[in-house]
């Protein structure tokens, strides 16, 4: 795709809904290099819809503060944040967020981006890949992972992540690989939503282990001290029937086969806990 002319830039009708129906630019009129300033950015964005959904509070001086979108996925369950609404994130949780911000990148500049300082120190991880592709359009959505023991909320458009933009070298039709457009993934669903804490999970299934093994030493033990009791009583009833049998009421033959049960019972549990 060819560059338009300074005349036909100012007549460019941006699609606000859909970035890769945008001009994609291939080189740029002005041969500068290095990061792109304020004023930089809100050339691209006013000329060729670098940053939908765009606004100027959060331009910074080198970047510009995306922020936090409607949709966002957790534990495989797709949602929806509302006005007034929070987005909760549990100690050891992942959330992937969407950005209200959808970028078009032109093919020669890349963007980096990551979390705010703000949510580093409140104890999120960015879990992302940082650089965003020339050509790349859509939506951006970032994996966050909370570190903290405490919950993090989020809230619809409150500032998430830094992203920067970086000039190139020119870009060759014949020679640069060519990011296609639109990508192949543009929505959230098309990413992994399960993604879950390996911490959070294998912990959780240590402690159920655990859990578990204590509960089966509490049992054995349990049934040990049954079985010496049902050895005991045993013991002693067959001594009072020996000392004397015509005392021996129905009560004491009742007590005697309770305990004989108690103790073929006891050593049955036993064996079965060993398989």
């Amino acid at each position: 795709m060819s560059n338009p002319s300074k005349n036909e830039k100012s007549k460019i009708k941006l699609d606000s809904l859909n970035p890769c129906k945008n001009p994609c630019l291939e080189n740029d009129d002005k041969d500068e290099s290095g990061v792109l300033l304020s004023d930089e950015i809100m050339r691209h964005v006013d000329k060729f819809g670098l940053i939908l959904n765009f606004q100027e509070k959060n331009l910074k001086s080198a970047g510009y503060e995306l922020r936090v979108g409607k949709k966002y996925a957790i534990e495989g369950v797709i949602k929806k944040l509302t006005k007034g609404k929070e987005l909760t994130i549990d100690p050891f949780q992942c959330v992937i967020v969407s950005t209200i911000e959808k970028i078009n990148m032109p093919r020669f500049l890349i963007a980096r981006w990551n979390l705010r300082v703000e949510w580093v120190y409140k104890g999120l991880l960015w879990l992302g890949a940082p650089q965003v592709d020339p050509g790349y359009c859509g939506r951006l959505f970032c994996p966050i992972f909370n570190l903290s023991s405490s919950p993090v909320k989020l809230k619809l458009r409150e500032p998430l992540a830094l992203i920067d933009f970086v000039k190139t070298t020119k870009f060759n039709e014949k020679k640069s690989m060519k990011y296609e457009r639109p990508p192949s993934r543009t929505k959230i669903e098309d990413y992994n939503t399960e993604l879950q804490s390996a911490l959070f999970t294998e912990v959780g299934k240590r402690m159920n282990k655990m859990e578990r093994k204590i509960d089966n030493v509490i049992i054995a033990n349990m049934s040990a001290l049954s079985l010496i009791i049902a050895v005991l009583a045993i013991f002693i009833g067959v001594a009072d029937l020996q000392l004397n049998f015509e005392l021996f009421t129905l009560l004491n033959f009742i007590s005697l086969g309770t305990a004989i049960t108690a103790l073929i019972i006891s050593i049955c549990f036993l064996i079965s806990r060993k398989k």
